[in-house]
């Protein structure tokens, strides 16, 4: 399921075509290759994902204040 938001999230940044969007890319990007190099693992450190996680719901929730605030700044 986190795999499918995280799709969600980056379809949102590749429609909000900005230099701020593409810097939440490489962020993005950079966070699921560490979780997935963690989760790759023998023994993976769970408490390690759950950050990367957290740092991707963050990541999500301020650039959904970004978007919002970049379309009303148009209006």
């Amino acid at each position: 399921m986190l795999d499918s938001l995280i799709n969600i999230f980056e379809a949102g940044l590749s429609l909000w075509d900005t230099a701020q969007s593409r810097k939440y890319q490489v962020a993005v990007l950079d966070l699921k290759q560490k979780r997935a190099k963690e989760l790759e693992k023998e023994n993976p450190n769970y408490n390690f994902t759950d950050r990367i996680e957290r740092e991707l719901y963050y990541l999500a929730n301020l650039a959904a204040t970004e978007i919002k605030r970049s379309k009303t700044k148009d209006m």
